[in-house]
């Protein structure tokens, strides 16, 4: 049984269990290709069972084009060095300044809306991302780097500023009172609280009233190449799924999977 349905504990549809199976390998003949994919960001990549919004994206643009892909996952700090260093074909998250030799893909892989979220206990005011630098905070491995330019000095001016591999001890530590700020996309965020009510009901540190505060845009990542022909590749495949309605397909399948799991 897949890590989603373990944790849903939810009576799923056939289908769903059907798509939450191992993923599809394709021809034995196709080119496999390295791709870097951070290792704590579900529902978008969930190494337990290889599969995950963008990796079913992507592996399916790729096969699109007779090629599979082998996911070596990691935090994103070490996806990018391993990246840079060409020992990857692809890098799932990255940016031109962290990655200035890449060429993109013409189309998003990742869309994500990262947020500041602090506990209502602690009051926290926050008018823009200018007032960051007055709390402690907790971000995303490499967060100083991938969000906007004025964040990283609000980290350099914050009192204990963190960036942590492993997402879910982020939403832990927002709970138990050891920072003030968490900066964290929303989603990612709603499933690793979700997780923890669910695993410890009884809990009243997790049950605490929390806020977002709305400060960044939304962020587009768009998968990071050394081979011009390999995104090339890739562009052609996400036209296809795109065109064939295929990847609406596979977003609305995660979208009523999480629907009845996710907190609101």
């Amino acid at each position: 049984m897949s890590l989603l349905v373990r944790l849903f504990s939810l009576s799923l549809p056939a289908f769903l269990l059907c798509f939450l199976a191992s993923p599809n390998t394709h021809a034995q003949t196709a080119d496999a290709v390295r791709v870097g994919c951070g290792d704590s960001i579900p529902p978008y990549v969930i190494r337990q069972n290889d599969r995950g919004i963008v990796l079913d994206i992507l592996r399916r643009a790729m096969q699109t084009q007779n090629k599979t892909i082998d996911v070596r996952y990691d935090n994103n700090s070490n996806n990018v060095t391993a990246f840079n260093k060409g020992e990857l074909d692809i890098a799932c998250i990255t940016s031109a300044s962290a990655s200035p030799d890449a060429l993109f893909s013409r189309q998003p892989l990742i869309v994500f809306h990262n947020v500041a979220i602090s506990l209502s206990s602690r009051k926290v005011s926050l008018s823009g991302i200018s007032s960051l630098g007055d709390y402690r905070i907790d971000a995303f491995n490499l967060a100083s780097r991938l969000l906007p330019g004025n964040f990283a000095a609000e980290a350099a001016r914050s009192p204990a500023y963190r960036e942590l591999a492993e997402q879910k001890k982020q939403v832990e530590a927002l709970f138990r009172g050891d920072t003030d700020v968490i900066i964290l996309e929303q989603t990612i965020f709603r499933y690793f609280l979700s997780q923890l009510r669910r695993n410890d009901p009884n809990n009243a540190t997790y049950q605490q009233a929390y806020q977002y505060h709305d400060l960044f845009p939304p962020t587009y990542y768009y998968a990071a190449f050394h081979s011009k022909q390999l995104r090339d590749s890739f562009d052609m495949g996400m036209g296809i799924l795109i065109d064939s309605g295929e990847q609406d397909k596979i977003l609305q399948s995660y979208e009523r999977l999480l629907a009845d799991y996710l907190i609101r």
